[in-house]
């Protein structure tokens, strides 16, 4: 494993804790440039991992990377209103806004379902969501101190809990979806970011308390490196844990998962909704729109999200529509398979005993065509059986009919609500429309493609079962064949009554 990360972070906070000590006069000014450098740091790893995943947004070190950025600006911001401005005061305004806005891009990491491949639109309600929730907060900051940073010690107190409870919303949120995250790439980043932000809650919160309250403790000092510590941590864990690895074992069960993912955006939403409750007592316009914003962006929110859900269902539904009917067609013909015709054959029959109607079905073998395979090849007697099954899908043109292919090159109708006289009418067309084609057949009886057809008709009741009528047909085409070929014969065996044919 590379260690070159932890010499550096450690080589880092240690000249933070003596470097200031040494610098007399410019003590304040070298620990604003390690407080500076170290979320710097942090973010340049955040970016490095950004660009090993591809810079994609599902991946969130983006955000994190985002996230530090605004923390580093912030304490620039805090470095020049002290250094350079002469502007002491514990919480001035730009550094403020900074320091809140920080937590945004994390907020919406954690409300968003990056890795679900949510919708712009979503993903763009969960950014507004994030934002007004850090503006919000900001303005309610401000109702306990001035723009320049100047407030009383019980307002001050009063914003250091704030703080300490944006960064336990934080510490929370991002272990939460940690806890429910079942793949190893989202488990590393919210585990990373549950250790900065748990690290940065108490660092942060010693660094308020213990310090920014107290008059006789100032920067400059070893306690400095405390803030480093989280930002440091982060870094060197980015460049040291990969992404990839040995699957998750075991997975966390799937309905925490799927909990915490949906209920993820009501947490943001409800967070905003507390804070705006807040600050409508203080500003009455900017809370309503809070108000307003949390409960219209959470609404459409879920619209968006359900829109979506019913979508993704009704293409499943398709999808396995498709399937089914690829399941049930012949794949050289397009017409239907054996299969499907077994399903027909077990409902047409159970139709007509239930209306007492006749059912009649045709077997049609294509006369003498291993011949034809042998003379002119297997390719050729595929297109011989496309054609055919083609032009009888042409002549069986009622939609309660059903044209199969029942194996090799014999084919199946099934007509239902049909007599004997009706099925061998239509039986006499096919064979003459398949004649008709004057498919080359040389060394057969006619020269040409021809088919013969075993006709069969009944009207179904229990005395028999449907095998009985397949059988029955199957009979009438081995006599069709027996006479000579192409032709169609009705059936004369017996069957359920009345008789199959006379």
């Amino acid at each position: 494993m590379k260690k070159w990360p932890l010499w550096l972070a450690g080589t880092f906070l240690m000249l933070q804790a003596i470097l200031p000590g040494i610098t007399g006069t410019h003590a304040i000014a070298a620990s604003f440039c390690f407080l500076v450098l170290a979320p710097l740091l942090a973010t340049f790893a955040a970016a490095w991992r950004c660009r090993s995943a591809g810079f994609q947004p599902s991946a969130g070190w983006s955000l994190a990377a985002l996230s530090m950025l605004l923390w580093t600006l912030g304490m620039a911001a805090s470095a020049r209103q002290d250094l350079f401005l002469g502007n002491s005061a514990p919480a001035p305004a730009d550094s403020v806004f900074l320091f809140i806005l920080y937590g945004v891009p994390l907020t919406w990491a954690i409300a968003s379902s990056w890795h679900v491949g949510e919708t712009l639109a979503v993903r763009s309600i969960d950014a507004i969501l994030a934002a007004a929730l850090g503006v919000l907060y900001f303005v309610h900051s401000f109702t306990l101190a001035s723009l320049d940073g100047d407030a009383s010690a019980a307002h001050m107190d009063m914003l250091v809990w704030m703080f300490d409870a944006e960064n336990a919303f934080l510490f929370a949120g991002l272990l939460t979806k940690w806890h429910g995250a079942n793949e190893r790439a989202e488990r590393t980043f919210f585990g990373i970011l549950s250790v900065y932000a748990g690290l940065y809650l108490v660092a942060a919160g010693c660094n308020n308390h213990l310090a920014s309250l107290r008059e006789d403790i100032s920067l400059g000092t070893p306690f400095d490196v405390l803030v480093s510590i989280p930002f440091m941590v982060f870094a060197t864990v980015c460049l040291l844990v990969p992404d990839a690895g040995a699957p998750l074992s075991p997975l966390p069960p799937r309905r925490r998962v799927h909990f915490i993912r949906s209920a993820s955006p009501l947490a943001m939403a409800l967070a905003l909704l507390v804070v705006s409750l807040f600050v409508v007592r203080f500003k009455y316009g900017e809370g309503v729109a809070g108000i307003l914003i949390a409960v219209l962006g959470y609404g459409l929110r879920t619209t968006l999200s359900q829109l979506r859900h019913i979508e993704t269902e009704e293409g499943l539904r398709s999808e396995q529509r498709s399937l089914e009917k690829l399941a049930l067609s012949d794949g050289l013909t397009g017409v239907r398979n054996r299969r499907a015709f077994d399903s027909a054959l077990a409902l047409e029959w159970r139709r007509a005993m239930r209306a007492r109607q006749a059912l009649s079905l045709l077997m049609i073998d294509i006369d003498e065509f291993k011949v034809l395979n042998d003379r002119y090849g297997h390719p050729a007697g595929d297109r011989c059986l496309r054609l055919v099954a083609g032009e009888l899908q042409h002549l069986v043109k009622r939609p309660a009919d059903l044209l199969a292919r029942y194996g090799g090159e014999e084919f199946a109708v099934l007509l239902a609500d049909t007599e004997l006289a009706g099925a061998m009418a239509l039986a006499e067309q096919l064979r003459e429309a398949v004649q008709a084609l004057q498919i080359d057949n040389t060394g057969s009886r006619l020269q040409v493609v021809s088919i013969s057809i075993g006709v069969a008709s009944v009207r179904p009741d229990d005395s028999a079962p449907a095998a009985a009528l397949v059988q029955a047909a199957d009979e009438a085409l081995y006599e069709a064949k027996r006479q000579g070929r192409n032709r169609a014969v009705a059936s004369r065996a017996t069957g359920p009554r009345p008789t199959l044919s006379l």
